[in-house]
């Protein structure tokens, strides 16, 4: 869903999902993320079956930044809201440890932003990424708010264009994917 809102307001996003159906983004989805600057991954890194394989995958494609969005363990007893023992789709929780860990065996550096918000970032990135979340933390929500209601929406007219055209020139070609 992601990836379809970032294409609604006019970013290039690609969706790369290996688990579920593609049901926002038809036609933006993509087997490598290796060439992307950054990689968003919000309420993915719980659910990972193999957490240090799996995470190490997305840096070993090496972006500039990656976004984790995950609540982070720092102790919390058995009634943690997030543990969803009722599910069990939650299966790994990352402490800050285990971040820096994986940022650490990758060359990255870690900024964080409240409870959830994890960045990845080259050393070199590091102190934009600071700035940005600092005023990201401060105002961005407050923002988003106000903003997503008026926001136009150019994406969905684009992508439904480029998608009719893949169909055109597809079976024009005799082919039909």
């Amino acid at each position: 869903m992601l990836c379809r809102l970032l294409r609604d307001i006019g970013f290039d996003a690609y969706l790369h999902e290996l688990h579920s159906e593609n049901l926002y983004a038809s036609g933006f989805a993509v087997e490598s993320l290796s060439g992307f600057s950054l990689i968003t991954a919000f309420e993915v890194f719980e659910h990972l079956a193999d957490p240090a394989l799996e995470a190490s995958s997305l840096l070993q494609a090496a972006p500039d930044f990656m976004i984790v969005g995950t609540a982070r363990f720092q102790g919390q007893g058995s009634d943690w809201g997030y543990l969803f023992p009722h599910h069990g789709q939650h299966v790994f929780f990352w402490s800050r440890g285990a971040h820096e860990w994986l940022a650490h065996s990758h060359g990255y550096r870690l900024v964080t932003c409240g409870k959830t918000v994890t960045v990845y970032a080259r050393p070199q990135n590091i102190r934009m990424v600071q700035r940005l979340l600092l005023s990201a933390c401060e105002y961005g929500a407050k923002a988003m708010q106000l903003l997503i209601p008026l926001v136009a929406r150019p994406g969905v007219q684009r992508d439904q264009d480029e998608i009719i055209a893949r169909l055109i020139r597809s079976a024009a070609n005799g082919t039909y994917d």
